[in-house]
């Protein structure tokens, strides 16, 4: 694909000289759809692959750092000793730092795979005596996966156009897509319920 038929040439120059930044930049904001244009871009040889997916990683880890260190160093609204009405909100707090002493990696993905947890939940890792080193690492390792899946994806999206032409591998596509979906939302369903019902704690409710 010619990016000249699609984009003026003054977006592809800027492109080119500050695609790099821009891209980190927006990749610690909304990093998934971010990476997934990136790579889709790398494709037609604008960007590195490989450094398209550094970014993406990079990024995933600087927001969570971020969040971080306002926990730890940052607004009293995170304190540990943020008032708690509830002997169930005692219990949740309990039982989370149970699991984020005892194993921070499955804490970090949990918190990460729940909508609208991280800002707060991130920052409560922070308030809660896990040094930032030890953070890092595990920050190091949650959040490998996610880049390099949507750099494939973005990656190959040129690809798909193939389908658009054949109505009967198109019709394959969306079936398969669908099915995957499905089957990935019911693995992660799964998982959640055997989390849930291993450390009897379930972020969402907070």
């Amino acid at each position: 694909m010619d990016l000249s038929q699609y984009l003026d040439a003054w977006v592809i120059d800027t492109l080119t000289k500050w695609g790099y930044l821009i891209m980190l930049g927006l990749m610690i904001i909304e990093w998934p759809l971010v990476t997934i244009t990136g790579a889709f871009l790398a494709s037609m040889w604008l960007f590195n692959i490989f450094i398209v997916a550094f970014l993406g990683w990079i990024g995933d880890m600087i927001g969570d750092s971020f969040f971080f260190a306002i926990g730890k160093y940052g607004l009293k609204i995170f304190s540990k000793q943020t008032t708690i009405d509830t002997e169930e909100e005692k219990t949740f707090i309990n039982k989370l730092d149970g699991l984020i002493h005892n194993n921070l990696l499955l804490a970090i993905i949990i918190i990460k795979l729940t909508p609208y947890a991280p800002p707060f939940w991130l920052a409560y890792i922070g308030r809660s005596g896990i040094s930032y080193r030890r953070f890092f690492i595990t920050s190091f390792v949650s959040c490998l996966p996610v880049p390099i899946l949507a750099t494939i994806i973005g990656f190959h999206l040129e690809s798909i156009k193939r389908y658009l032409d054949s109505p009967l591998l198109l019709t394959i596509a969306i079936v398969s897509l669908v099915l995957f979906l499905t089957f990935s939302y019911f693995i992660y369903r799964y998982i959640e319920k055997k989390i849930g019902e291993k450390y009897n704690i379930d972020i969402k409710k907070k």
